[in-house]
């Protein structure tokens, strides 16, 4: 995303794999989280760590997850607010969000013009994505208003493929009969598996999975520029 422009990403997610991603040592954050950001107790300016020219990282670790105690007045609008003196500064902000409704997600689908919610295919996922598509077109949308977010689109991103597998070929029909936007979709391979645990000093480039997503990508940039 950041050779289309400027890219700012934003670790929610208090199990951090974002930020392990991009960072060894956790002594390189230390008290300048997104948490600490959220909680005023330092500039947000003082928590963004640059990966790259045109890549910058907010990182999150564990620490993350007392984030719903310790907010009390208007906890929703909280990264809306914080994220005002930086938001022009960046073509992207992309934020990566624990797989539930807890409170990091909903202040990010606050704030998100654009939404990709990845599944897998199987059956408790899908009655989980219901859960979630229902919250972004209802109380969602009345968070939107008050943040004056312009939204855009929600897509599915179905993950873990395997081919012929029949199951999946029948959950995916029917999650096109109730989900307009369904992106193509990453297959199961253990080049993601080795991402994980390596890190950014794996090779992504050229990988079938860089290739996949590099894909959806272009799918929802051209999408949006419609």
């Amino acid at each position: 995303l950041s050779e289309h422009g400027k890219t700012l990403m934003i670790d929610l997610d208090s199990q951090n794999s974002l930020t392990s991603y991009f960072v060894e040592e956790i002594e390189q954050f230390q008290d300048k989280t997104i948490l600490q950001a959220l909680l005023e107790s330092v500039p947000i300016e003082d928590t963004i760590m640059q990966i790259s020219d045109k890549l910058s990282l907010i990182p999150a670790d564990i620490e993350l997850c007392r984030l719903a105690t310790a907010l009390t007045e208007l906890p929703e609008m909280q990264l809306d607010s914080i994220l005002e003196p930086i938001r022009g500064k960046y073509d992207f902000i992309v934020i990566d969000c624990p797989p539930n409704l807890n409170l990091e997600t909903r202040q990010a689908l606050a704030i998100s013009n654009i939404i990709i919610t990845p599944t897998l295919l199987e059956k408790w996922s899908i009655r989980s994505l219901a859960i979630v598509t229902d919250h972004i077109e209802s109380k969602n949308k009345r968070l939107q208003k008050l943040t004056n977010t312009n939204f855009e689109g929600h897509y599915i991103l179905p993950t873990m493929k395997e081919k012929n597998r029949s199951i999946q070929i029948q959950v995916l029909d029917d999650l096109t009969d109730t989900q307009p936007h369904i992106l193509e979709g990453i297959h199961k391979r253990t080049d993601v598996q080795k991402l994980a645990y390596l890190g950014s000093d794996a090779p992504i480039t050229g990988t079938d999975t860089y290739k996949e997503y590099s894909r959806v990508l272009e799918v929802v940039l051209k999408l949006e520029s419609v």
